[in-house]
């Protein structure tokens, strides 16, 4: 997924068997109806290049997009990724996967950059915002007003807080402050210039990280 998203999604579609969009249906229907609740939620950074199949399966489905500044999550992402190959590095060599920590760190960075270039390219196409299924809100917004913006997606979902079971209070900490800590300031300066178009639509100054 992180090499190549859009092929590996395809080829993940193109491997599904005869039935399994109506078994994925009945499984999170069942699902849903066990559990007794009003919403099924399925939080996954895996299907940004298969939205328009998802919304086909479950055409009732409502779209939320917590963006994240790019340069954290490839932080993040990076480390997990870059833990997994050194356990088995003569495995990610012989599918020429292998990679540095600081390369691994850029590819990251473009394929955070790739997903939501993908993300806005559906959502614009299909107009979905308009239609009332997407809702976007920035990570460091939800960190500094968790209350005002789940008021807002609970409204987004025609829920009320009391079908919520919602906790009044919680920690929602912001620890995007974790990338001036684990990267020198040239290599943020150079994230930051490999996905300074999307950044800066996003709304962050690419010269600034974990804003």
């Amino acid at each position: 997924l992180w090499s190549d998203p859009s092929s590996f999604t395809k080829l993940s579609l193109g491997d599904w068997s005869h039935g399994h969009a109506d078994r994925l249906r009945r499984e999170f229907a069942i699902y849903q109806r066990l559990q007794g609740r009003p919403v099924f939620l399925n939080k996954s950074a895996m299907i940004a290049f298969m939205l328009p199949e998802v919304l086909e399966l479950f055409p009732e489905a409502r779209f939320i997009h917590i963006v994240r500044d790019g340069r954290a999550v490839a932080l993040s992402y990076a480390r997990k990724v870059h833990g997994k190959m050194t356990e088995n590095e003569e495995l990610h060599r012989s599918h020429d996967l292998w990679c540095s920590f600081d390369e691994l760190l850029h590819r990251m960075a473009r394929l955070w950059q790739a997903h939501l270039d993908e993300i806005d390219r559906v959502v614009q196409t299909a107009g979905w915002a308009e239609k009332g299924i997407y809702f976007e809100c920035r990570y460091e917004d939800f960190c500094t007003q968790p209350q005002d913006l789940i008021a807002e997606i609970l409204e987004f979902l025609d829920l009320s807080i009391a079908e919520m079971h919602y906790r009044e209070t919680f920690d929602a900490r912001n620890m995007n402050y974790k990338i001036r800590d684990a990267l020198p300031p040239e290599t943020i300066r150079s994230l930051g210039e490999a996905v300074s178009a999307t950044l800066e639509r996003k709304g962050y100054p690419p010269a600034e990280a974990g804003v």
